[in-house]
Formats: structure tokens, sequence, C-alpha cells
């Protein structure tokens, strides 16, 4: 079993090497699963993660022009990065917002509507790479289980593709994902 700074460069080695349209293909697959499996309300507050684009994550624009049909805008959230604090903060998405990147690529809509504690029904979550207890490994700096541990009774749920799955011992501070879709199936805690 690699440790998890091997394994992180391994997956993002394979992810690297993805064709451009194979990412656009399973970024769809797992934008259909993630609709046919989960029962989205209106009432629901979303946070969604945006794609850094570089790195082909899960292209999740596909699911968000979704939920907007099914969730209004003001019930969708999205992160930044407060470098000043070196924390993962929340932000509103506002109607004919601006997307620019920050230093490290991640689209953040301006301007920003930052909203402390908001209540999130359901938050999806970037990873490198995910276990069969659906423990994340991210890119190192610890944002998001920071930001998943004040968040235990929401639903969270990790995109990736199939081959960032692999085998890793999760530290105490870790904090399991409830699924992980992917474009061929659903983990739930470490079930197909």
């Amino acid at each position: 079993m690699l440790d998890k700074a091997l394994l992180r460069k391994e997956k993002l080695a394979w992810r690297s090497a993805l064709e451009p349209q194979k990412v656009a293909e399973y970024s769809r697959q797992i934008t259909d699963n993630v609709l046919n499996f989960f029962d989205i309300q209106p009432a629901h507050k979303v946070h969604l993660f945006f794609s850094i684009e570089h790195k082909k994550e899960v292209q999740t624009l596909f699911l968000f022009e979704k939920i907007l049909g099914i969730v209004p805008l003001q019930h969708c959230f999205t992160s930044f990065i407060d470098y000043s604090t070196n924390t993962l903060c929340h932000t509103q998405i506002l109607q004919n917002c601006t997307w620019q990147t920050d230093r490290y690529g991640i689209p953040v809509p301006f301007p920003l509507m930052p909203v402390r504690n908001p209540r999130l029904d359901i938050i999806f979550v970037p990873l490198v790479v995910f276990n069969r207890k659906n423990h994340r490994i991210g890119y190192g700096k610890g944002y998001y289980d920071k930001f998943l541990s004040q968040y235990p009774a929401s639903t969270t749920i990790g995109l990736a593709f199939e081959g960032q799955k692999g085998e890793f011992v999760a530290d105490p501070h870790d904090i399991p994902l409830k699924y992980v879709v992917t474009e061929q199936c659903i983990y739930f805690r470490g079930r197909k």
C-alpha cells in the first residue's frame, strides 16, 4: 500500500493523462449518476466545487446547470480560500456573476457574497484519491477536512473518476464521505 503522498502523485499523473473528451464524457456520466440516485429538492441548500480545469477534475459545470433546474440560485454555494487565514470560506453564487480563477486555478464567482456557516444539505467534494471506506485524499492542504467537520449531518458526495480509487489508511482526523460517485457506480461508505 502506497503512502498518501505517493498515491496522490500517482493518481494526479493518471488523471492528467486522461484525454479531454474522456474527462467530459465521464463528467456527464457522473452528473447522470448523481441526478438518477439522489433526490435533490428545491428546498435543499447545495455546496458545489467548481473544477480546476488544468488538473482535469470532474467537470462540475454540467452538474451545476442541472442543479439550477431544480434548486433556486440563492440556495447554491461554493467555496473560496481566504489566504489571510488559510481557511475555506463560503460564498453564495449570484445571478450574472463573473468567474475568476484564484492562485490555485480554482474558479471563484465575483463579486463574492461571503456567508458564515450556511446551512448545507448537500456538499459536493473534490478529491484526488478515495478508498473503499470513502475516505479521501485531496491536494494536501486540509481545507476540506476542516470544512466537513463542521457539517456532520450534511450529505457529503465526492465526485471522482473510477481510476482515482486506491487503497490507503486514513488518518484519525480524516472525515469519510457518505458517498463517492464515479462514472461507473456510486459508493456508499465503502459499498458499491
